[in-house]
């Protein structure tokens, strides 16, 4: 199976500074994105559902929930805004082309709509790991 990392662009919006940003993805676990972002040496990472990332930046819709949401901010970029338990939040924007890209290569490892398959999969091997 695939893993694999990209560093993209972000911008944090409150500053208009730049953020590293390094998304992931695991095709054992493909419901997911990484979203790991380091601004001062102190990583923090967000797991955010691959769906959601392709439905703002790849379809165009605005998407979340109350901690997770994502929109298109124009044309050249997507916004991702984050709010944290302790109820801070911050909003970023994300170049949509290479996000784009990103997520259509996750797509390549692990098509969408098979990714329940990969998870039970792996469940069926736990199991039969356990019965031994």
């Amino acid at each position: 199976m695939n893993a694999f990392r990209q560093r993209i662009g972000c911008t944090d919006t409150a500053t208009g500074g730049h953020i590293g940003l390094e998304v992931g993805f695991d095709a054992e676990d493909p419901l997911v994105l990484h979203f790991v972002f380091d601004d001062r040496g102190d990583p923090v990472e967000w797991l955010i559902g691959r769906d959601l990332v392709w439905e703002a930046a790849g379809c165009g819709r605005g998407v979340g929930d109350r901690a997770i949401r994502l929109w298109p901010h124009d044309y050249a970029s997507t916004c991702l805004w984050l709010a944290a338990d302790d109820g801070s939040s911050n909003e970023f924007l994300l170049p949509t082309r290479p996000l784009l890209r990103f997520v259509c290569r996750t797509f390549s490892a692990v098509p969408r709509g098979r990714e329940q398959d990969v998870v039970d999969a792996a469940i069926d091997s736990m199991l039969r790991e356990v019965a031994l």
